[in-house]
């Protein structure tokens, strides 16, 4: 018994895989996400972050961690959102939770660049101008009167 089939052979070459965008590093898509939370609870009118978290469906808990990345001094912020993606890829937000929680931002600054050492990267440069000795004075946390 002999079967015939018609067979449409195509070409061997192989074709191009479809150009992807760069992968955006996750503390960068977070801190955005921080200014959109901050934007959408003034534009909304909604008085606090617990109801915003309830009406985005996450836990509160979840939404300090992304709020508090906007506790950050400018010049971290602006590495992150401006600065080469490449090293910002390998840090995760967690790994900056305790340079969030420092109220001073000339020891984030020192903790941020001792993070992006360890990561392999220069950070903090004359790339955005920004540098520690021009940036604004963060707030004095008790003014001289208040001050035991």
């Amino acid at each position: 018994m002999r079967h015939e089939f018609d067979v449409e052979l195509r070409s061997a070459v192989a074709r191009p895989k479809p150009a992807t965008k760069p992968r955006l590093p996750p503390i960068r898509r977070t801190l955005v996400l921080a200014y959109q939370i901050a934007d959408s609870m003034k534009g909304n009118g909604i008085s606090s972050l617990k109801a915003f978290c309830r009406r985005a469906g996450i836990t509160s808990a979840r939404g300090s961690q992304i709020m508090a990345l906007l506790n950050l001094s400018p010049a971290i912020q602006a590495e992150i959102l401006l600065g080469d993606r490449r090293p910002l890829l390998k840090i995760a937000e967690r790994q900056i939770r305790h340079i969030v929680q420092e109220a001073l931002w000339t020891r984030q600054e020192e903790l941020w660049r001792a993070l992006m050492m360890r990561q392999g990267s220069r950070c903090l440069g004359a790339r955005f101008g920004v540098l520690p000795s021009t940036m604004p004075k963060p707030p004095q946390l008790l003014s001289a009167s208040m001050r035991c």
